[in-house]
């Protein structure tokens, strides 16, 4: 594996630069980006901006990647991604309740996390309610994808705060803090 390749991540470097273009030093876009996903107030200059950011399809495919792998052809070896990837584990000899209650939280968690990414093209769009009050649900399918879904949308945005906020280093300056950081 050559040292451009991140593992990982599964993003490649053209990714991590519109990452860092979009979202370097810009809390305030990303905490729009939850509220609106979240169902909270937004201001229309938040949403107006969201909008203009989302007007970038390579960024609107970075998103949809993150927020809803799908098994891709190109994708490196060991790095594949798909949303049902993982629910095996929550249904394999378990009662049929549990199957149940698995496989439909994850569909409900997967369309609002759909419905989010759609949100940000276009945030007057109806929003998504995380409300679960006075819902009939014997199985506990919409809490359970209520958590999730909102787990998935922050654990995305800070995976964006991560890569945007990493700064590159030439290999002489990552050699020096390597030499600095064992002298101590």
């Amino acid at each position: 594996m050559n040292e451009q390749e991140q593992p990982r991540l599964n993003v490649d470097e053209k990714e991590i630069s519109l990452i860092k273009a979009t979202f370097a030093e810009n809390d305030e876009l990303l905490k729009a980006m939850r509220a609106l996903a979240f169902g909270l107030p937004v201001s229309d200059t938040n949403k107006e901006t969201i909008k203009k950011t989302f007007a970038n399809d390579e960024l609107v495919k970075i998103m949809r990647k993150r927020l809803v792998p799908q098994l891709d052809a190109d994708a490196p070896i060991g790095q594949v991604a798909d949303v049902w990837l993982g629910v095996e584990q929550m249904i394999f000899n378990v009662p049929r309740d549990t199957v149940t209650q698995a496989i439909k939280y994850k569909a409900r968690a997967v369309d609002m996390t759909k419905q989010a990414l759609e949100l940000f093209i276009d945030p007057s769009r109806e929003r998504i309610s995380l409300d679960v009050t006075g819902v009939e649900d014997e199985l506990g399918i919409n809490i359970l994808a209520r958590n999730q879904y909102i787990r998935h949308i922050e654990s995305q945005l800070l995976f964006l705060k991560m890569i945007a906020g990493t700064k590159d280093e030439t290999p002489d300056e990552a050699k020096k803090r390597l030499t600095q950081d064992s002298a101590q």
